[in-house]
């Protein structure tokens, strides 16, 4: 898991895009510090350190969809 300072969820989904991050699964955004949580491990777990935040993992299907999941 890697962290990078951010601004809101959609700057976040773009820091877990390519070229920035080449393999990215899933980010949180936790507004308190303003940091992108990027990881590349499918079933990442940032409850730990995103207690409030939303979880958002890239679906498996050919559209690159986002699914949101609580945190």
């Amino acid at each position: 898991m890697t962290s990078e300072p951010g601004r809101s969820v959609a700057d976040c989904a773009m820091k877990c895009e390519p070229p920035h991050m080449q393999y990215c699964s899933a980010f949180a955004f936790v507004p308190e510090s303003k940091l992108c949580l990027l990881t590349e491990a499918q079933n990442a777990d940032f409850a730990s350190v995103a207690p409030s935040g939303l979880v958002y993992r890239k679906s498996i299907d050919s559209d690159k969809k986002l699914v949101v999941i609580d945190g």
